[in-house]
């Protein structure tokens, strides 16, 4: 289909098509295996070359880094897929199916077969497992970086081991300004008052930890602690945000440009280029000239 796609279909057309058809076909098979790495760069290498296009059999130039091409819109990408991580979002969903519906057969049947005495978040499994499993666990890796305890009674969240605290990135504490042997959540809210105990706070946190844990609204009946996922307001898992998520983890590791000043990287510009009221094509024609 190549010359008839050169002589026939803008690039609009071209991402219409890469994002209808060739990153969705793999969406169901993502969601229940790991891919390898190889796999998924060999569909990326087919999306881009199906970008670029060829003459006489021989690929045209990449004239920019498929990591741009990722990026969203409102950063100055095209809102293409990383496939890898995307895959890893997908199977995040599912880790996250065994901590929401904790009664459901699955759940405890995998739960009787991998960590019977521990907590899925909290738990180090082996490296030997069936493919499912090993699926389960790469997303599971993803799904750590953004799940939260919601403090209710805070006697199930322990201090400095689980993520409790509500900041951009890490949602643990900073680190102990000096030796604590509180272990609890609960040893630091005053019961009588169900408030935050301040002077026990300050005396071991550092204080940008302190401002934010201040900010978390104590349930005056004592409910219990409850997982929820940071990213969203409703407090649900969503494959959309985790994939944002890992996104931007990846950029940070590895040193990526985003001298933004949102702290999603997001830029004005970006968004109004996307909402002129012109044909899609001319618009991407003008993202090629910027």
């Amino acid at each position: 289909m190549a010359a008839w796609i050169e002589k026939h279909l803008s690039s609009a057309g071209k991402e219409v098509q890469i994002k209808s058809v060739a990153q969705a076909i793999p969406t169901y098979i993502m969601s229940v295996f790991q891919l390898s790495s190889a796999v998924c760069e060999e569909l990326e290498r087919g999306i881009r070359n199906f970008w670029w296009g060829s003459e006489k059999g021989q690929r045209k130039t990449h004239w920019i880094a498929w990591d741009k091409f990722t990026r969203s819109k409102d950063r100055g990408g095209l809102g293409f897929r990383d496939m890898k991580m995307f895959n890893q979002a997908l199977l995040a969903w599912q880790a996250w199916r065994l901590v929401a519906f904790l009664d459901s057969l699955c759940a405890r049947l995998l739960k009787a077969r991998y960590y019977p005495n521990g907590d899925l978040l909290d738990t180090a499994f082996p490296s030997v497992v069936s493919p499912t499993w090993k699926a389960i666990m790469f997303g599971l890796e993803l799904l750590k970086k953004g799940a939260i305890w919601r403090v209710g009674n805070g006697r199930q969240i322990k201090i400095w081991r689980h993520a409790w605290i509500p900041k951009p990135i890490s949602l643990r504490p900073g680190g102990c300004i000096r030796p604590c042997r509180l272990k609890w959540v609960h040893q630091l809210i005053d019961e009588d008052f169900r408030c935050w105990k301040e002077d026990v706070l300050r005396r071991f946190f550092y204080h940008f930890d302190v401002e934010e844990i201040l900010k978390i609204q104590i349930n005056q009946k004592a409910a219990e602690d409850m997982i929820a996922w940071h990213y969203e307001k409703t407090g649900l898992f969503s494959v959309r945000s985790a994939y944002r998520l890992g996104v931007r983890l990846k950029e940070l590791e590895g040193s990526s440009d985003s001298c933004s000043a949102n702290p999603d990287g997001a830029r004005p510009a970006w968004k109004k280029l996307w909402k002129l009221p012109v044909p899609h094509k001319v618009r991407i024609f003008a993202w090629k000239l910027i």
